[in-house]
């Protein structure tokens, strides 16, 4: 086979333009490359090619997952992984890719051995508090009305409130490894990252609209000129909503309380410090209730968690392990402290935890689990 075809099958296959027929010509082809140096030059030029097509629509389909790192140390990985990765990643369909300053080296995420317990990653669910009091698990629950409470009906996994309902407190609780969405009595939408929460009434009366949230919270806030729309933030901040689509991430175990807005007008209140948002803007509050106003915020990685993506741009190891134990209901342990490192890319959150584990583990994070336990080794 010429390294012109060969090069022909390895570009059908990454933008997803294959046959069957030329799929197994590929198999063949790395099969029976090993010792071919051509082979090796075809490799490296398509992963050159790689960071300038990282936007691109072929780079972005659903069987391949990109994540970048920044690390210190730099291992020397056998070029023969490069072309056991392509033929893994044709028959088992996820794939990470991590580059660094001096090479890249893609990784295959592996089926677990049967022997393995199979952690898998988050789903819709939640527990949904009513006004007397009683809990109801939701994602155990089918489509129907809820029955102790009027106006309130479970449809297709999100919750939807009617105008009709009593003005009584309800709360929405998603545990770690749970997300939910539901559509307030007014009309707002709201979805939960894992471990948060929103309390609300089940029907807006007066001259306002308030809710309280912990954790993560994504609203598309229904426009109403008369009864302006409130979020409490723990008790460190509020937001005023003037009919808007934002984020609010305000996980107690992170650095501050950071509020994103992608659309409308939006003001922070905390302490006596205040501050309005323009779309891409965020605020940041952190100690004694001062505001930091970031231009240009990533919306990408802000909405990441609400498309089905872990975005961890930036990420130090400690922030994308408190991600993961979020969403895959985990405590997270470190026998040492971990080196200094940069992460930068993206994952599907739709992998189970020893696909994503194995990821990190080809960058030198050493782990092992105990039961609901990730213990970080190195």
């Amino acid at each position: 086979m010429t390294h012109d075809h060969l090069q022909y099958l390895l570009e059908q296959w990454l933008n997803a333009r294959s046959t069957a027929s030329e799929e197994q010509e590929l198999r063949i082809a790395l099969a029976e490359s090993e010792n071919d140096p051509g082979m090796r030059e075809i490799l490296y030029k398509l992963m050159d090619r790689s960071g300038e097509q990282e936007n691109s629509a072929g780079w972005e389909r659903s069987a391949e997952e990109i994540m970048k790192v920044d690390r210190l140390p730099v291992r020397h990985i056998s070029w023969l992984k490069y072309a056991a990765a392509v033929i893994l990643m044709i028959g088992i369909g996820t794939f990470f890719w991590f580059s660094n300053r001096n090479t890249s080296s893609p990784i295959v995420a592996e089926q677990p051995a049967a022997r393995e317990i199979e952690i898998l990653p988050g789903h819709n669910g939640a527990i949904l508090t009513l006004g007397d009091g009683s809990r109801l698990a939701l994602d155990s629950m089918g489509n129907g009305i809820i029955e102790k409470q009027k106006g309130v009906l479970l449809k297709n996994g999100q919750l939807i409130y009617s105008s009709t309902g009593n003005a009584v407190e309800n709360t929405t609780t998603t545990p770690r490894g749970r997300q939910f969405n539901l559509i307030l009595a007014d009309g707002t939408k709201v979805w939960l990252n894992a471990a948060s929460s929103i309390t609300y009434p089940a029907a807006f009366n007066g001259n306002h609209r308030r809710v309280k949230i912990t954790g993560e919270v994504y609203f598309e806030v229904a426009a109403d000129k008369k009864k302006p729309f409130y979020v409490d933030v723990s008790d460190k901040a509020a937001v005023e909503v003037l009919g808007t689509n934002f984020n609010v991430k305000a996980y107690e175990d992170e650095n501050g309380i950071r509020t994103t807005l992608l659309d409308g007008a939006v003001r922070v209140n905390a302490g006596n410090s205040s501050a309005i948002l323009k779309p891409g803007q965020q605020a940041l509050i952190r100690l004694h209730d001062n505001i930091q106003l970031v231009n240009d915020a990533d919306m990408l990685q802000v909405m990441a968690w609400k498309n089905g993506l872990f975005n961890f741009d930036g990420y130090d190891v400690q922030s994308v392990m408190r991600e993961i134990g979020r969403w895959y209901d985990l405590d997270i342990q470190y026998e040492s402290k971990p080196e200094p490192r940069i992460f930068r890319g993206k994952i599907q959150r739709n992998l189970s935890l020893h696909q994503l584990m194995l990821a990190l583990e080809s960058q030198n994070i050493h782990f092992r689990i105990e039961g609901r336990k990730l213990i970080i080794t190195k």
